[in-house]
């Protein structure tokens, strides 16, 4: 069988309806990838994160954080690796970025998740993380108060 390593697709839309851009992303791992979240930026730009696993087989990939100028072009992208899924993404008041998932671990019992937590500065650098909530089932969302 031939795998097709999983892509994202992304477009600007202007109001009128008109496509200003497009880009796709190709990722390196084989069988799905997602976007969590796609926020527009203070400076104009976007950020996004994405999985990308291997759905056929179960295997988790990496979570990425990714930068884009107003154009869409990749100014910086950041890997968080077996970090599992992400869900949610936030920009926070400092410029940084809260992202939010889970991991699955696979035990005799069954599949566990793990959710976790990354704060990063405002070009992707992690400033801390929470230590992974064990056995809880997903985080679905992130919210800047």
């Amino acid at each position: 069988m031939t795998r097709i390593p999983p892509s994202i697709l992304l477009f600007k839309i202007n109001s009128l309806g008109n496509v200003e851009w497009q880009k796709q992303f190709n990722g390196a791992a084989t069988g799905g990838a997602t976007v969590a979240g796609l926020v527009q930026t203070s400076d104009g730009g976007y950020v996004f994160a994405g999985s990308a696993g291997d759905i056929l087989y179960g295997t988790q990939g990496n979570t990425e954080l990714i930068k884009l100028d107003r154009s869409g072009n990749i100014q910086w992208n950041r890997t968080f690796p077996y970090a599992g899924d992400s869900s949610s993404m936030v920009q926070t008041r400092d410029g940084g970025f809260a992202l939010a998932g889970r991991a699955d671990t696979s035990t005799t019992l069954g599949s566990l998740a793990n959710i976790w937590f990354i704060k990063t500065d405002s070009t992707g650098e992690v400033q801390w993380k929470l230590p992974s909530k064990k056995n809880w089932e997903a985080v679905w969302a992130v919210y800047r108060k």
